[in-house]
């Protein structure tokens, strides 16, 4: 896999040490440590910006070495840029950072465009492969066309998401080539980040119609 950290990276004993460094710590009586003012960066080899995680409130499970992240902020980065931001309730940080999952009320958004909204019941992050997948149901609010997916990815590298299972698409707006879609009835569709245009497509799998606004 290219462009990702291939070292072991044991993000509980970095957390540990950037928390006593500048931030405040209480230890309760359970078996967690607790922190407050969390901000955490994952980059690849090249020193490129991957994500940032932020929290207000967090705490450390010593027995699992997993950390619960309480109302999290993950923002995105592509080319070393901010580009798309995600917010939850919770978030679980597992395998030392490889895998983090974002559960209860997750909205993902574009920094830079008012027209890109997505809902969905959970989101899970994989470092072994740069991806984010979407599940339990994902609403979609892109340029004015909404739709409903049985499920999404977002791949990092290629800054492009792939739904699936699209029903119930509605279109409002001026865009002839969108109401077109409307009557065809998509059952999957690409979305090309860094180009801002979708491709959709029928259930043989043909390029329906290729749309840039």
């Amino acid at each position: 896999m290219k462009n990702l950290i291939n070292r072991k990276l044991n993000l509980i004993f970095f957390l540990t040490l950037l928390l006593l460094a500048g931030c405040k710590k209480t230890v309760e009586k359970d078996p967690a440590l607790r922190f407050i003012n969390i901000n955490l960066d994952q980059v690849d080899l090249n020193g490129n910006k991957q994500f940032q995680l932020v929290t207000e409130r967090a705490y450390i499970i010593e027995s699992t070495k997993s950390m619960n992240a309480i109302e999290p902020l993950l923002i995105i980065h592509y080319n070393n840029k901010p580009y798309y931001k995600i917010i939850s309730k919770v978030a679980s940080i597992l395998d030392d950072g490889n895998k983090i999952i974002l559960e209860n009320n997750v909205y993902m958004e574009s920094i830079n465009s008012k027209h890109f909204r997505i809902e969905s019941k959970k989101v899970v992050w994989e470092e072994k492969d740069s991806s984010i997948y979407m599940s339990g149901g994902v609403k979609s609010i892109i340029k004015g066309a909404s739709f409903y997916s049985n499920n999404a990815s977002y791949d990092l590298e290629s800054n492009t998401m792939v739904f699936n299972g699209i029903k119930d698409y509605e279109y409002n707006g001026s865009s002839p080539k969108l109401r077109k879609v409307s009557t065809i009835n998509p059952k999957k569709a690409i979305w090309y980040g860094k180009e801002n245009r979708f491709k959709f497509y029928a259930n043989s799998n043909e390029d329906i119609i290729n749309i840039r606004e």
